[in-house]
């Protein structure tokens, strides 16, 4: 039985990158001031086949190598599904390169390197967050799209769907905690 397990890492200090795109959306992208705040992480999806202790074997490899965290700068969480973890309206946009060489690459030295046991799959996405106001209504992967998706000059930032793939989701509430 296949499993997954999501590696979710962000800047400790404010993403200026995030916060650049976040002022232009609102600035310049119709329904941009229902932007209440941009977030930007790395998100890695591991899949593995199910054995138990993928995850601490995991947890340990981010804690003690420089792979995925550098811990002077990153904070990360582990999840079972990327979709929980977050407070508020938030829309989930994650960015994939239609050849996902991060991932590829992640895997192989997971693979060869580390000699991770029960790895089957490595992919990597920029995760970005759009948080909401009270303001923002119920469709938020709408707005999020409109917002996201680059179909012409004034509309959609965070998306090239010339050469990039997408996914955008509604997040799940509950406790988000970040290491």
């Amino acid at each position: 039985m296949s499993r997954k397990l999501d590696l979710l890492v962000s800047l400790r200090t404010r993403d200026l990158a995030a916060l650049t795109a976040e002022e232009t959306i609102r600035k310049r992208i119709p329904g941009g001031e229902k932007l209440a705040r941009l977030d930007r992480a790395d998100f890695w999806e591991f899949t593995f086949d199910g054995r138990e202790g993928f995850r601490e074997a995991m947890e340990k490899l981010v804690r003690e190598s420089n792979l995925f965290v550098n811990p002077n700068k990153h904070a990360y969480r582990f999840a079972d599904d990327y979709r929980t973890g977050w407070q508020g309206a938030c829309a989930l946009v994650a960015v994939r390169g239609r050849e996902d060489l991060e991932g590829a690459l992640a895997e192989e030295t997971l693979r060869s390197r580390y000699r991770v046991p029960g790895l089957t799959r490595v992919r990597y996405a920029t995760l970005w967050i759009l948080q909401f106001d009270a303001a923002a209504g119920e469709d938020l992967a709408l707005l999020a799209e409109s917002l996201s998706i680059a179909t012409e000059r004034k509309g959609g930032l965070l998306v090239n769907p010339h050469y990039q793939d997408y996914e955008i989701e509604r997040s799940r509430p509950s406790e988000r905690t970040a290491r």
